[in-house]
């Protein structure tokens, strides 16, 4: 029978170059010029449909194009694993982030976050299976065919008893890939015969001295003994245990490499370790470790352990070496997704032989130690071409490989669920220990205090914080005034049976403190202009999108060369020299303008870190009026109680000749707007310096909308100014610096280039007080599959001390709506700052009932973003504050355009994949500013005690 046509998919080159250099360094620099080829023959032979060569008579193609790819993979030693992959892609990928981290079991050196002891005590019950040599032998009728898969490695499992081999389902299924598997007289054949056409091999693997791969030690499938994915189930789990037979020796494979035991119970703990022996493309057996994501609905989810086609049915070990799932489905790209498995409790409750299993305590066989007893060979092994088997759960699979992408797969039935291993709480409520208790506990507490009350600016109730993350464990919480004070404090380490946790304060615990209460959130006279509004753009234009520290300075500086009239400038924060300079030269010449409206103060300390050479306000302003004169106007903006904007002029835009704007979430100040671009490999900028997104948009239309708010902000304060109104001096705090971090991510670091399309947008802007509240709650009410949530603060606030709720109703509905969607089951992931003591922010979202699993934190995270699904994306500078949404002056966009919107959501998902994590980090001590700031007594303090200055705004 001759098998149906497959078409060969192309993989990208950049792709194909970094995994050929990455496996093969010997190769010469005319890989580029071989890989050039092999994509163009792959163009070439996407245009043709093609029969697998396995199954052509006499081995011929149809195609000259995959006879050229052929003879390539000849020329270029056999090295087929990694150009199949290139050729064909049917080795689904499942690498999460930029690097595979799988290493080999027997050179593993405990880097991935479980020990040597645990690899070399537990790698010994994982097998490969594999399809038998001689099935070409096996089906010679008229109308059977053997497939194309005789001996190729299969996929992985691990042994539970003497002979029983538990795996995932699939890897007996009939259809996936362009693999045809085997026919009996034209039919396909049941799962049942296709398990008794494999074997299983053990210690397939590199020898830890000399690296030649081992002779595998092989054992026949006798039966499929239970079949996750059988039709006449009701319920389906992508699970199968088979019976294997005896070796050539006579011996059960458990008898020689003992066998792993089943968890009694699912793990729940987001955070707890993983780890997974396999065999990824076939390899010889590799490890990889990392953190559970979340284990829901009967699926264990994992966003930083790297699979590929053929480590299905692995088994997913606890830390204590016990099988708490198997996997299944691969998802993750380089930024985004996760893999995922079949959970233990799920397999159990369907399996009769998992549950008849249940009373084995210790194994029959202990797992032997990697130094005795092994087979050994160093003959080396040929390594046949990998099976690329699909991954597949339940009725239904649909693939996406695009890149990035979250899961690109549809598994049957939906199931409505809170994402996440932890329950949403209903708002306002307090788990496990109950409100009153912990209410009980909160009043004994501060009566245990006493006259050390003084010493504290809060008791609460709130969570544990274990491991550097949040739990959902109720705690009594006391904040410290300063953390000098702690000394003072005694407390038992539990009241009334409720943990006390006491804390440093963070920013968000000083601002809440009364003595430095803001002015109400309507105390403003701010009236929108008449002549004039925020509209609607879909026109023509030039779009640059580029984030810092990756291509911050360089898309700037070329924005400011071409100005040819005027620069109208509305800033937060001026302060970096090489910009100061670079407004500068960009209107020195006559007739040209300069027109500023800022925030009056600064936060930097002269001689200290990144900004330690960055220019006082006041030198600034004097720059620009000596190289300037009367072309250079400058008015401090209306910010104070009953001004024009609450407490801040946060908008960071500049205007090019009416006709071109930048727009960015980051003030411009050498954090944000580096001199030097970024070095290749050097993780210094993205640790360092702030993460912002940045837009520059040539269009006219809405470059004057911006313009014309802009001079109305300034014609305003202009006013103000002319009847003498004093605005009083903003708070500003002083926080510890941090200290050095250890962790570097696993992945490589990673700088995009800009992305630029010219074509027709549609463009919201948006500016608060006017608009950002209605738009933004209509894009979140948009949200149909995701929400990809940036900004460095959600900073919701408590409750008053009569019980009522602090927060503005209009930021109740924006917070609320993120919520709902979340609790809709729409993927709702957010990160926000972690570098200013998150906790307390971190509780009253976990309050609220969102679901902390899909929250991370991440140091210098200055982006103001919002993905919505595949086709909307907001870029701005709006904190996700009470005052920052509603009324202070901020400027952002909303764009409705895939292209854009893929952009953005890849910087998203480079960050929660790479730089945020489930961690608040070490505390940072935070203090109010000695008699404000830019004193010479605050100066002193800095410089002798090593803290930044942080203004107000930059705590969200």
């Amino acid at each position: 029978m001759k098998p149906k046509p497959v078409a060969l998919p192309r993989r990208p080159k950049e792709q194909l170059i970094d995994a050929l250099q990455r496996e093969f360094p010997s190769l010469s620099d005319a890989t580029n010029e071989r890989v050039s080829s092999v994509e163009l023959m792959i163009a070439d032979a996407k245009k043709d449909t093609v029969a697998p060569r396995e199954t052509r008579p006499g081995g011929g193609s149809t195609s000259p194009a995959l006879d050229r790819m052929l003879k390539l993979r000849e020329e270029l030693s056999n090295k087929i694993e990694l150009l199949d992959a290139g050729i064909e892609q049917a080795a689904f990928e499942s690498i999460c982030g930029k690097k595979d981290d799988t290493e080999d079991v027997e050179h593993y050196k405990g880097t991935l976050g479980v020990s040597v002891e645990f690899c070399r005590q537990y790698e010994k019950p994982v097998g490969q299976l594999q399809w038998l040599d001689d099935l070409p032998s096996r089906f010679t009728g008229d109308r059977d065919d053997p497939g194309n898969v005789a001996g190729e490695r299969w996929g992985s499992g691990g042994l539970i008893s003497n002979d029983l081999f538990l795996t995932a389902a699939h890897c007996f299924g009939q259809t996936g890939g362009d693999w045809s598997r085997p026919r009996r007289n034209g039919e396909i054949i049941a799962p049942k015969e296709i398990a008794t056409l494999m074997r299983v091999n053990f210690n397939y693997q590199k020898d830890g001295s000399t690296g030649v791969v081992r002779k595998g030690d092989d054992f026949p499938v006798l039966e499929l003994v239970e079949y996750g994915n059988d039709n006449d189930r009701a319920v389906k789990v992508d699970f199968a245990i088979v019976r294997l037979g005896r070796n050539s020796t006579g011996k059960l494979p458990g008898e020689v490499y003992g066998k792993l035991l089943l968890a009694e119970r699912d793990l729940t703990e987001a955070g707890a370790m993983l780890a997974m022996i396999q065999h990824p493309m076939g390899k010889p057996k590799m490890i990889e470790a990392g953190p559970m994501h979340s284990n829901v609905g009967g699926r264990i989810v994992y966003e930083s352990m790297d699979t590929l086609g053929g480590s299905s049915g692995s088994p997913i070990l606890a830390e204590n070496g016990e099988i708490v799932g198997v996997h299944t489905n691969g998802g993750c790209t380089a930024f985004s997704g996760a893999n995922f498995g079949a959970a233990i409790g799920a397999i159990r409750e369907v399996s009769g032989v998992l549950r008849g299993l249940a009373g084995e305590a210790t194994p029959v066989n202990p797992v032997r130690p990697a130094s005795n007893n092994q087979p050994n060979s160093k003959d080396p092994v040929q390594v046949s071409p990998q099976q690329q088997q699909p991954q597949q759960a339940g009725n239904t699979v649909r693939f996406n490989l695009e890149i990035p992408v979250e899961l690109g797969m549809t598994l049957g039935t939906p199931v409505v669920r809170p994402i996440g291993g932890v329950q949403p709480l209903a708002q306002g409520a307090i788990p496990a220990a109950g409100e009153a208790s912990v209410s009980q506990a909160v009043a004994e507490t501060k009566r245990l205090l006493g006259s050390q009350a003084d010493s504290l600016l809060d008791v609460r109730d709130g969570y544990v914080f274990r491991n550097g993350w949040i739990t959902d464990e109720p705690a009594v919480v006391v904040i410290l005034k300063d953390s000098t004070e702690r000394a003072r404090i005694s407390l038992p380490s539990t009241v009334l049976g409720v943990p006390v946790e006491v804390r440093d304060p963070g920013l968000i615990d000083l601002v809440a403190d009364e003595s430095f209460e803001l002015p109400e959130i309507a105390a403003i006279a701010y009236v929108p202009p008449e002549d004039f509004k925020l509209e609607f753009v879909e026109e023509e234009m030039r779009v640059v999108c580029h984030a810092s520290p990756d291509a911050s300075w360089s898309e700037l500086e070329k924005f400011l060369k071409d100005t040819n009239e005027r620069l109208t400038v509305a800033m937060y924060d001026m302060t970096a020299p090489h910009v100061v300079e670079g407004i500068l030269d960009a209107v020195k010449d006559s007739p040209k303008t300069l027109q500023l409206i800022m925030q009056e103060g600064e936060a930097m300390e002269e001689g200290k870190g990144v900004k330690g050479d960055d220019w006082r306000e006041t030198k600034v302003l004097e720059y620009f009026a000596e190289g300037l004169g009367k072309r250079f106007t400058h008015v401090p903006a209306s910010v104070r109680k009953g001004g024009q904007f609450a407490s801040h002029y946060h908008i960071k835009v500049i205007v090019r000749d009416g006709s071109a704007f930048w727009l960015s979430s980051g003030n411009l100040q050498s954090s944000n707007q580096y001199v030097e671009a970024p070095k290749s490999g050097d993780w210094w900028s993205l640790k360092e310096l702030n993460r912002e997104w940045n837009i520059v948009i040539e269009n006219e239309n809405l470059a004057s909308q911006f313009e014309s708010f802009i001079r109305y902000d300034f014609d305003c304060a202009a006013a103000e100014e002319a009847r003498e109104f004093v605005t009083p001096e903003e708070p500003q705090f002083l926080v510890e610096e941090a200290a050095a971090v250890a962790r570097v991510p696993a992945a490589r670091p990673f700088h995009r280039a800009p992305l630029i399309v010219t074509e027709k947008v549609k463009v919201m802007p948006l500016l608060t007080p006017d608009n950002y509240y209605d738009e933004v709650f209509r894009l979140l009410r948009s949200a149909e599959e995701r929400i990809l949530f940036q900004n460095q603060s959600l900073s919701i606030l408590g409750l008053d001390p009569r019980g009522r709720d602090k927060n503005d109703p209009r930021f109740i509905d924006l917070f609320s709506e993120l919520l709902r969607k979340q609790q809709e089951g729409i993927d709702v992931r957010i990160i926000i700052r972690g570098d200013f003591n998150p906790q307390t922010a971190l509780e009253r979202m976990s309050e609220k009932g969102f679901d902390m699993t899909r929250v991370k934190t991440q140091s210098r995270c200055h982006t103001k973003g919002i993905v919505v699904d595949r086709d909307k994306v907001l870029v701005g500078s709006h904190n996700w504050t009470n005052e920052g949404a509603l009324v202070n002056r901020d400027a952002s966009l909303i764009f409705q355009h895939e292209e854009i919107t893929k952009y953005f959501a890849e910087l998203f998902w480079y960050d929660w994949k790479t730089l945020a994590e489930r961690s608040v980090g070490p505390a940072r001590r935070v203090r109010r500013a000695p008699n404000g700031g830019g004193t010479e007594s605050r100066a002193a303090f800095v410089r002798s005690a090593g803290w930044e200055t942080v203004r107000l705004s930059d705590l969200g």
